[in-house]
């Protein structure tokens, strides 16, 4: 099931229903629980180290489609402490085309305004940051979708990065096709 991915997750349907913005996707990252990591020494390795659980885990970004919904893009796993703007830098921000930016939370600040579009505070047009934000909650209501598979809700029990890559990638897969079925998210109106 993780094959199908490929399939169906494609990163030029971020393309879809295109009316000339610069943002076509939303992109965030997502912490899955793993089993606690320990170093060598037998001390709890720090790189797994995931603030949002306060224990090991791993990440993975995703990237969605702003006009669909649909998922464009999926990489990791990485170690908890490796952020959303290092996760980016890897290979997101070279699947960019000139001029394309992805909308994204405040943990992209870093790449922001180049890459990335993130909330501006109390600066920002009303209109503006209220399309953002119910972009990005879209976006989120598709990852706590992705996560809600036990696989993945749960704690991972398992030593491999691979395996819980093939987990995760059958989860999205699983999750696209049930997007793709019907089980439609809200609907955006983004005219940025």
């Amino acid at each position: 099931i993780a094959r199908l991915c490929e399939d169906l997750i494609r990163w030029e349907d971020r393309k879809l229903g295109d009316t000339g913005s610069d943002c076509l996707v939303n992109v965030d990252g997502i912490h899955c629980r793993v089993q606690r990591k320990y170093t060598a020494g037998g001390g709890v390795n720090s790189k797994f180290y995931s603030e949002k659980f306060n224990d090991s885990a791993v990440g993975y970004e995703t990237a969605t489609c702003i006009k669909t919904g649909k998922y464009v893009w999926i990489n990791g796993p990485f170690t908890a402490s490796f952020g959303d703007t290092p996760m980016f830098r890897q290979a997101l921000r070279q699947m960019l085309e000139r001029g394309e930016r992805a909308e994204a939370d405040d943990g992209y600040i870093g790449l922001a305004p180049s890459f990335a579009s993130v909330p501006e505070g109390m600066f920002a047009d009303r209109i503006s940051e209220q399309q953002k934000g119910v972009s990005r909650r879209r976006h989120e209501t598709s990852n706590k979708r992705l996560k809600q598979w036990k696989v993945l809700a749960d704690t991972f029990r398992h030593d491999t990065f691979e395996f819980h890559r093939d987990c995760f990638y059958a989860a999205a897969a699983m999750t696209q096709i049930m997007l793709e079925e019907g089980e439609c998210l809200f609907p955006v109106n983004y005219t940025l």
